[in-house]
């Protein structure tokens, strides 16, 4: 089993076998590429120290997947930063997140109101239909959250995963074409 450890985010890549890369798909859009398979990961923490440390946390070991002993005592105990938009919690020493509700006003990164995801986000991101710099519904470019896998992108920015190939996607037609890619829109094209 080999261990190696990066600067200070405490990331640790455990063997090998315990990552299964996918190709990126023909078809487009926002792409997974790579997955970690957990079950592969030898021994009962789920890949974290032998004191059940879970792995890229501090304190106790609460930032990693599978964690042993650990937790939290309050809040301010969990990884992230509290916003308008979302609040860390700390119930029964597991770390949570309460998320305040859409149209709750808001000022974080640039954004008027939060989006009921946890991100602060403006009007245009949540109105069901694709409008601005938008790439997909509610999702890319430069005002909004990224989009899911499958969705339409036009960089790696647009997606969660970071990874993007515009040529298709949902609907066929991400990257060409008008604003963020729509083919044309009442905002340019």
């Amino acid at each position: 089993m080999s261990q190696r450890s990066f600067t200070s985010s405490s990331w640790s890549l455990i063997g090998v076998s315990a990552v299964a890369l996918m190709l990126v798909a023909a078809s487009g859009g926002c792409e997974l590429i790579a997955k970690v398979d957990r079950d592969l990961i030898p021994g009962p923490t789920g890949g974290g120290t032998a004191e059940g440390g879970g792995g890229a946390g501090a304190m106790g070991g609460m930032g990693g997947e599978g964690g042993g002993m650990g937790g939290c005592d309050m809040p301010s105990d969990c990884p992230g930063e509290d916003t308008t938009c979302s609040t860390r919690t700390c119930v029964n020493q597991v770390c949570g997140t309460d998320l305040a509700p859409a149209g709750t006003p808001c000022t974080e990164d640039g954004g008027t109101q939060c989006d009921g995801a946890g991100m602060c986000v403006t009007p245009q991101c949540m109105n069901g239909v694709v409008d601005g710099t938008e790439t997909d519904v509610d999702c890319g470019g430069a005002e909004c959250p990224a989009c899911d896998n499958g969705d339409i992108c036009v960089e790696g920015a647009d997606c969660t995963s970071g990874f993007c190939e515009p040529q298709g996607g949902a609907g066929g037609g991400g990257g060409v074409g008008g604003v963020g890619g729509q083919g044309g829109s009442a905002q340019g094209g």
